[in-house]
């Protein structure tokens, strides 16, 4: 067993999991080879969408963000103490109105109530913590309302303090760990697999994946690029693909900048997964860390055989590919 070639693969708010325990227990597996993230939303606000959803708000992104500037207008949140709160989820089942009253949300035409047409809110995380259930707005945002007194004298029990929320995210977005898990891990290689349309961000400047690209090259981690070697995709599907990205490792990223790094949306994100963990794998072996690769080290390896695809309707069904176009292809 290549016990000194041992990684993982956090998906989703998987990847804060795994930047977490890095960060915090990384001294007790100081050999780990390898992290490997798929659009992890790290930064913060972005576990709970507070940019926008693709799924929620009808997929907009929060007119008080700059994608230019990457700043949130701040000046332009507010509360409604009679605004009920609304439940996470894909169904409008699951995005009920919740017993809850009293939600921030971001007053763009500034009469000081909420208008959907206008204004924003997003759904923060409900989470438990027993006493009750509580939203679990950023920590920039309920700083910002304690400055203002947006609650006044009622705080509702449902909304957290800016200390518990603290506390709360210092677990749940791994941003503030990073430095913790190079400086505990020290020879840890990272590739940040990111597409053009996000699972669950819909910022045009992708915030959360240069936040967490930039925190590691930053903290000086051994190896970091955004989504795999080119050559890494192209063995693993067997053809050609020129068009697909192929990033150096090392770059610190604008957000002008890190949209030409993001795979096209044709580009099935199983694949690339795939093939960060096999190109991470064989640098481990052969120690390489160049920025770039024009072929793969170890092309008479087996390819992995990957999970099985989704199935879809019969309807629904059409060509197989691995590659397959956009309506048709690899819902996320």
């Amino acid at each position: 067993m290549l016990t000194s070639n041992v990684g993982t693969i956090g998906l989703s708010h998987g990847g804060n999991a795994c930047g977490a325990v890095m960060g915090l227990y990384g001294q007790d597996f100081p050999e780990l080879a390898f992290y490997v993230s798929w659009e992890s939303p790290y930064g913060e606000g972005a576990v709970g969408e507070e940019l926008g959803s693709p799924r929620r708000a009808g997929g907009r992104v929060n007119p008080a963000y700059d994608a230019e500037t990457s700043r949130l207008d701040l000046s332009k949140l507010a509360y409604d103490p009679d605004l009920p709160m609304t439940g996470r989820g894909r169904t409008p089942q699951q995005r009920r109105e919740l017993p809850f009253r009293g939600s921030l949300f971001f007053d763009m035409d500034g009469d000081g109530r909420y208008n959907p047409a206008t204004d924003f809110r997003h759904q923060p995380v409900m989470y438990y913590r027993g006493q009750g259930p509580k939203f679990w707005y950023s920590v920039r945002l309920l700083r910002e309302a304690d400055r203002r007194s947006l609650f006044g004298d009622s705080r509702p029990k449902h909304i957290p303090t800016a200390e518990e929320a603290v506390e709360f995210w210092r677990y749940r977005d791994a941003t503030g760990l990073v430095s913790d898990a190079v400086r505990k891990i020290p020879n840890l290689a990272v590739i940040i697999v990111a597409n053009e349309d996000d699972h669950m961000q819909v910022a045009p400047d992708h915030p959360h994946i240069r936040i967490q690209a930039n925190a590691f090259e930053k903290a000086g981690a051994r190896f970091v690029r955004v989504n795999p070697d080119r050559a890494y995709v192209q063995w693993l599907i067997g053809e050609s693909r020129p068009g697909l990205v192929d990033n150096n490792a090392g770059t610190l990223y604008t957000p002008k900048t890190i949209r030409a790094a993001l795979c096209p949306n044709e580009a099935a994100h199983r694949i690339l997964q795939v093939a960060a963990i096999c190109e991470l794998a064989d640098r481990v072996q052969a120690d390489n860390f160049e920025p770039n690769l024009d072929r793969v080290l170890f092309p008479a390896a087996p390819k992995p055989a990957g999970p099985p695809p989704r199935r879809r309707p019969q309807s629904q069904r059409g060509p197989q590919s691995i590659f397959p176009p956009s309506t048709q292809g690899d819902k996320k």
